[in-house]
């Protein structure tokens, strides 16, 4: 039951940052969560993108598309794996406007990743290359379950575990977060 309103819950994620890899289960392990990073809190600011991390880890999210406005609550879990810092992120409220509760599938626990990247007043997203992972899985290079894998345009949906998730962030980090998705933020107020 989990699944079936996954794929439209990635419409919020991927409208942060054009689209996303989702996992049924969280990508961190306890071993590997941290808290928020001093660095990472506060309002951020990019082209018609606002996100606020709060020292919870709740992100205030708002974006701008023509005179649509779209706010979320996401719950962002920080964790590091070798040097690299990642956020798992997920829904934490569902939106206010029925259209789009129905439309982002808010009953559905998923999880999706993104590589953070911090220098003074700048914060990078990066979002997975999903078409790179594919390949990866479909050559066997990468052996993680998965609910679906789906047509080329569309993201997979993994069952793997966290600690499945972490050895694949350690050895295919560089492969799947290449830096040509990616959003960089200015900072507009510390928190």
């Amino acid at each position: 039951m989990k699944k079936t309103r996954l794929f439209l819950f990635g419409i919020a994620l991927t409208a942060l940052a054009g689209c996303a890899l989702f996992s049924l289960n969280p990508f961190y392990t306890p071993q590997n969560r941290i808290d928020v990073p001093l660095e990472a809190r506060g309002l951020w600011s990019g082209d018609r993108l606002h996100l606020k991390i709060l020292p919870d880890g709740t992100v205030e999210y708002r974006s701008f598309a023509g005179e649509k406005t779209v706010e979320l609550e996401l719950q962002a879990v920080f964790f590091k794996v070798a040097d690299s810092l990642y956020a798992d992120i997920s829904l934490a409220k569902p939106p206010p406007d029925v259209e789009n509760a129905m439309l982002l599938g808010t009953l559905v626990p998923a999880h999706s990743v993104y590589q953070i990247k911090m220098d003074s007043d700048a914060l990078t997203i990066l979002w997975p290359d999903f078409e790179k992972l594919r390949e990866l899985c479909l050559a066997g290079k990468v052996k993680l379950p998965y609910a679906a894998l789906p047509a080329k345009d569309a993201p997979p949906v993994f069952t793997a575990s966290p600690q499945e998730w972490e050895s694949v962030l350690r050895s295919c980090s560089g492969t799947i977060f290449s830096g040509k998705n990616a959003i960089r933020l200015q900072r507009v107020l510390v928190q």
